[in-house]
This record gives C-alpha cells, sequence and structure tokens, in this order.
C-alpha cells in the first residue's frame, strides 16, 4: 500500500486538480495520475541511496581539516558512494583526518502530500521529497512513460542526479542542466548525431561511434566561444539541435570528418 493510500480521509474522495483550456469554447481537463498503480520508475543498474529513497544518489557528510587554513570544517554531498564523497572532499581542500557519515534524505512536506492526494497521485512508502516532486511533476507535465532504459544507466553513469520517479522526457532536462564541460559537450554530439542518423535518446556507449562522440565533447570543452554557445542551449536544443548555431556547425563538422555521420 503506497502513502498516498495513508493521505485519504475517511469518506471523502480526493478531488482532481482542473485545467480549463479555452479555444473555441471552454474545455475542462481534468489533471490526475493516469497511470494504474505506482508510476515506473528508471532502470539504474540496481543502485539504491545509502539514504533511503528512490533517488540514485547519497547524502553525505563530510569533515576535515582544511589544508589551507588548517581548520576543520564540514561539506555536504550529493553523490552516489561515500568513495565519492571522499574523493569530492578531497578535492576540496578536506585533509585527515577525514570522516563521512551517511545523512538520510529530506523527507516529503506536508503541503507536497496534500497536492499529491489532490492529483490522486500513488506515492510508495519510503519516498523522499525529491521522490514526490518527481511524481508531481510527471502527472503535471503528463510525463508519465519511464526513461529509456538505456538513457537512465547512461546518466547514472556519468554522475546526473534524479529521483527514479523522473518521467521520460525530463530525465534529458536533468542531463541538460547538470551535465558539464566534456560531459555536456559530447551529449550535445549524441544529439547531433541522432538528428543526423535518427532513433530515440538512449544509452550511446553502444553506438559504434561512442569514442568519436567522446573525442567530439573533449575537443569542443577546450574552446571556450563553443562552450559559451552550447551553454546557450537548453534540452530543446537538444531533442531538435538548432543547425543554425556555432556549436551545430562545429559539432556536426567534428562528426562528419570522422565518419560518424
Amino acid at each position: 500500500m503506497g502513502l498516498f493510500d495513508l493521505f485519504k480521509k475517511k469518506g471523502q474522495q480526493p478531488a482532481g486538480v482542473s485545467v480549463t483550456v479555452e479555444k473555441a469554447h471552454a474545455v475542462e481537463v481534468e489533471v490526475v495520475q493516469r497511470t494504474p498503480g505506482e508510476l515506473p520508475m528508471a532502470d539504474v543498474g540496481g543502485y539504491v541511496s545509502p539514504s533511503g529513497g528512490f533517488v540514485n544518489f547519497g547524502r553525505f557528510r563530510a569533515s576535515g581539516v582544511n589544508s589551507s587554513t588548517g581548520r576543520k570544517n564540514t561539506r555536504r554531498y550529493e553523490v552516489q558512494t561515500e568513495a565519492a564523497a571522499r574523493s569530492a572532499a578531497a578535492a576540496d581542500g578536506l585533509a585527515d583526518p577525514l570522516t563521512v557519515e551517511v545523512e538520510p534524505q529530506i523527507e516529503p512536506t506536508e503541503r507536497q502530500m496534500e497536492y499529491a492526494l489532490d492529483l490522486h497521485a500513488v506515492i510508495p512508502a519510503g519516498a523522499c521529497k525529491d521522490d514526490v516532486h518527481a511524481i508531481i511533476s510527471r502527472i503535471e507535465d503528463d510525463d508519465e512513460a519511464a526513461p529509456d532504459p538505456g538513457l537512465a544507466q547512461y546518466a547514472h553513469a556519468i554522475g546526473v542526479r534524479f529521483s527514479r520517479f523522473v518521467g521520460r522526457r525530463a530525465l534529458l532536462g536533468y542531463m541538460v542542466a547538470q551535465t558539464q564541460g566534456a560531459d555536456r559537450a559530447a551529449l550535445y554530439a549524441y544529439a547531433v548525431y541522432r538528428q543526423e542518423k535518427g532513433g530515440d535518446f538512449s544509452d550511446p556507449r553502444r553506438l559504434p561511434a561512442f569514442d568519436v562522440l567522446l573525442a567530439c565533447g573533449e575537443q569542443t570543452a577546450q574552446d571556450p566561444a563553443l562552450m559559451k554557445s552550447l551553454e546557450d542551449r537548453d534540452a530543446d536544443d537538444f531533442v531538435r539541435p538548432n543547425r543554425g548555431t556555432k556549436i551545430y556547425k562545429a559539432t556536426a563538422d567534428f562528426l562528419k570528418q570522422r565518419g560518424a555521420i
């Protein structure tokens, strides 16, 4: 039984949120969860967050001596493993004695749960705040299909943080928003490749041209002008890359020269 059922009031049925769209005449559309039961989750290869919830990362608290000041500092990291948290702390200048502790995910707010009830959302026991946010967004955006398993696994592999309840369309948005440098440029190269060759977004690591996409990303990351052009691109520009932009022309030329497209 999901938490949604626990929030039902005896003898009272939750009302769906309604949106009125004005065209030739008013049409009322009820915004509620359409998928029976729990929404399908993204496949991240069996990973389970040490902090709880259904997200693909843990929350860690690292304390150590700042190598610059000699004082004890504490930092928090949202990464997949304790080892990754230790590496991030070291990169931030925290030195031994270094301690890393797992912190729990943030619980949903009462307001979130009340709104989820209005949407007829099914919230599983143990869901955290990020999970409930993702479920609500999927219902509001009519994005209830699960992400492509290959794309979800690739996003997980490159460190993109998301709830496994993320929607199919929303996942690419998370990837575009969170990737930087060579990872972002390689993802854009994949978008250009996909536009030229066809097909849906999935795991680019399965493509014969994957090494070329990575090489393109590495080269692009070294060019500030191209990276500036890439920074201006949003998720829609990855779905349908604009052929008139500087970054598109440079990326397409690179892929053509390497025989990828």
